[in-house]
C-alpha cells in the first residue's frame, strides 16, 4: 500500500509539538495586555501634549484612558 502524504513516511513528524489550549491563551493574554499598555503610553503622551489637542479630543483620550488602566488592572488581577 502506497502511502498518500510525504510527511507519513517521516518519523520525525510525530515529533512535532503543538502548543496547548493553555499555551495559545496565555499568549493571547499577554499580547491583549501588551497591546493596551503601548496604547496607554501612547494616550499618556498625547494629554502630556494637551495644549495642542482640541478639548474634545483631549477628553476623549482621559476617557480612553480611564478605561483601559481599569481593564489593564483587571487583567492584572487575572492569574
Amino acid at each position: 500500500m502506497e502511502l498518500r502524504n510525504k510527511h507519513d513516511r517521516d518519523p520525525e513528524w510525530e515529533k512535532i509539538k503543538y502548543p496547548t489550549q493553555e499555551e495559545i491563551i496565555a499568549f493571547n493574554r499577554k499580547e491583549y495586555k501588551k497591546k493596551i499598555e503601548d496604547r496607554i503610553n501612547f494616550l499618556e503622551q498625547q494629554v502630556s501634549a494637551g495644549g495642542r489637542l482640541d478639548g474634545y479630543v483631549l477628553q476623549g483620550h482621559r476617557d480612553e484612558m480611564k478605561k483601559l488602566k481599569e481593564e489593564n488592572e483587571r487583567l492584572n488581577k487575572t492569574p
